[in-house]
């Protein structure tokens, strides 16, 4: 029994690891594989440029790391609906923070970066807007993947996170001569597009929702007499 107990709790912590070798890839080996192709111009542009392009990741950080206990102890109870209504409620608000805060970006952007370099590295506005889809993508799944890591059934998607910004990386090896900073970025939207798909389909089965219903959710007001928090203490 001790061995079967010390495997289950074996998978999720190495699942917890494989996270942040993901991130590193997608952070760090990207900036490697810019300045192997591109050169060390190209490196701050873009490296800038994604910086500011995530200016609100923060935030919408912070609604994932809200609901995690809430979700564990939903699951623990057997609320599947109360964890349905909390994952809608979250994707939503992730979903309108990084539109609006990418609409501010895409009209204040330029002014923004030139203030902030002083005019000293010219604004790429092509990889600029890819990278701000990027953090609507990301927000996304991201957001939804606190479903899976509130069980302790996330080990899958973090392996294939990172299998998939190890590929960004031959992809953006092979696009960056070709496009530049931008298809570096679009390398990143392939494989946030494909982590969406990933993490919401094992989301939406665990916490048996219906994928238009989910989508229909996420583009309908919610009801201010019935706010997300309030349903935390419903039975």
């Amino acid at each position: 029994a001790r061995l079967i107990t010390i495997k289950k709790l074996t998978a999720p912590a190495f699942g917890f690891m494989a996270f942040p070798l993901g991130y590193a890839l997608n952070l760090q080996g990207l900036v490697l594989v810019i300045g192997a192709t591109l050169g060390p111009v190209a490196v701050v542009s873009f490296s800038t440029l994604r910086t500011m392009s995530r200016l609100n990741s923060q935030l919408i950080g912070i609604i994932k790391n809200t609901l995690w206990p809430e979700l564990s102890r939903a699951f623990g109870e057997g609320k599947i609906s109360l964890a349905r209504r909390l994952h809608r409620h979250a994707c939503q608000a992730a979903l309108a923070l990084s539109i609006v805060g990418g609409t501010f970006l895409w009209i204040f952007g330029p002014f923004l970066y030139r203030f902030w370099l002083r005019q000293n590295v010219g604004f790429d506005a092509a990889c600029f807007h890819v990278l701000l889809v990027v953090v609507v993508t990301s927000s996304l799944w991201d957001t939804s993947s606190v479903i899976p890591v509130s069980v302790n059934a996330h080990t899958r998607i973090a392996i294939m996170y990172s299998m998939a910004a190890a590929l960004s990386l031959v992809l953006a090896w092979i696009l960056a001569p070709r496009l530049g900073t931008t298809g570096v970025a679009i390398a990143l939207l392939v494989t946030d597009g494909w982590m969406t798909y990933l993490v919401l389909r094992t989301s939406l089965n665990l916490v048996k929702d219906d994928f238009r219903n989910f989508v229909a959710a996420l583009f309908t007001f919610p009801q201010l007499r019935r706010p997300a928090l309030q349903a935390i203490s419903e039975p």
